[in-house]
């Protein structure tokens, strides 16, 4: 009751926003600690009679929008920063929150967020950057862990999106994971940009009708036009024997990851096209559209392709076309290819280290290459044999 009483008077009497602040924060901690204890006084006030104190306008829980009644304000994280009230942080005060009911950011929450940043119909900028993005992260958690009623769902489909077309209620939108393609594809077509790696997302792709494309449905036009760059070559092998060094020390997972074997990836050939152009499929039309690109491996070929030999140093362009190969973070192989390019740049004596599961992986390879090769022969002897 005195607790209550002197909070009452904090937010009634004359004090300066800082002592405010520190004053609320006290008492809170102690209400949240006389309530965890479960050791009512004489004198306390009940549970109920707690919440009505704390529910009378203007309220008595101290927001970055000021004073606010519990039912005004939201609990954990203030991931939706200015646009809704959060309780204040303060250590030891949960059962406080708990008590008095305040309730945790729910996915219509989440909706009418993004609707009011996209309301102003301009790029996020400042603390907006930060809410879109924690606002979709929350979203995707949401749907990972709970089918969306029909009404939201077709709410969902219909969400206002920031792409590099602007915000927009209008499908398609395409997810790009290759920062390279998602530039030369952004300029014509709506490709989503969330504000962070798109991994993190994918829970958000159906209900929202985005379309994911991937480097797979990226090819090369006119290889022939590319250039073999022997210096970019040289770094690239001496890299690659950097990166995989690195992987077998420090993230043997990702070294696991690779879809190819690492003597099949140094053997590469790096060439080089200013004109680089790829056709993407899946985007509408027959043909696919034509767009220019900075960087594309094609692990068919062994081959990576550049517009220029310099971008294979870049995180954003070398480091992503790399990442590509990988079943893994490409945020994380990128970052990685950085460093092995710099060690190798540096001449720096590298071991190549092979693990065990690249051994197996390696084995199994060759031996599926012996035994396709070793049944292909007999089905020509069996063909053979029956035109004879």
């Amino acid at each position: 009751r005195d607790l209550v009483a002197r909070l009452r008077s904090l937010r009634d009497g004359p004090t300066t926003e800082a002592d405010e602040r520190v004053g609320a924060a006290i008492i809170y901690e102690a209400l949240g600690d006389r309530l965890a204890a479960n050791r009512p006084l004489a004198g306390d006030l009940s549970l109920a009679n707690l919440r009505r104190q704390f529910a009378e306008p203007p309220g008595l829980i101290l927001t970055e929008q000021g004073w606010q009644v519990p039912s005004k304000v939201l609990a954990g994280d203030p991931v939706f920063g200015r646009h809704r009230a959060f309780h204040p942080q303060v250590p030891g005060a949960r059962q406080l929150w708990v008590t008095l009911q305040v309730r945790d950011p729910s996915l219509e929450d989440c909706l009418a967020v993004i609707g009011e940043c996209a309301r102003t119909r301009r790029r996020p900028e400042g603390e907006d950057v930060a809410v879109v993005l924690e606002t979709l992260r929350l979203l995707a958690g949401f749907l990972a862990s709970e089918a969306p009623s029909p009404h939201t769902a077709k709410r969902l489909r219909r969400l206002s999106l920031w792409t590099s077309r602007g915000w927009t209620t209008l499908r398609p939108v395409y997810a790009v994971d290759d920062p390279a393609l998602a530039e030369g594809l952004g300029g014509e077509y709506r490709v989503w940009l969330p504000g962070g790696r798109l991994s993190q997302f994918k829970a958000l792709f159906e209900p929202l009708r985005i379309h994911a494309v991937s480097s797979d449905d990226v090819t090369v036009i006119d290889p022939g036009a590319a250039t073999v760059d022997e210096d970019a070559t040289r770094l690239w092998r001496s890299a690659v024997s950097s990166l995989q060094s690195d992987f077998a020390f420090n993230e043997p997972s990702a070294a696991a990851a690779l879809r190819m074997t690492w003597d099949r990836l140094s053997a590469f050939e790096v060439r080089t096209n200013a004109d680089l152009r790829a056709r993407v499929s899946g985007l509408g039309g027959d043909r696919g559209v034509e767009i220019p690109v900075r960087a594309k491996a094609d692990a068919t070929a062994q081959v990576l392709y550049l517009a220029d030999g310099q971008d294979l140093r870049r995180v954003d362009v070398g480091g992503q076309a790399v990442a590509s190969l990988f079943d893994a973070d490409r945020r994380q192989i990128a970052q990685a290819w950085l460093a092995a390019c710099a060690a190798a740049a540096d001449e720096r004596a590298v071991q190549p280290i092979e693990l065990a599961i690249q051994r197996a992986k390696q084995e199994s390879a060759h031996t599926h290459e012996e035994m396709e090769a070793r049944l292909g022969a007999i089905r020509q002897e069996t063909a053979e044999h029956i035109m004879a």
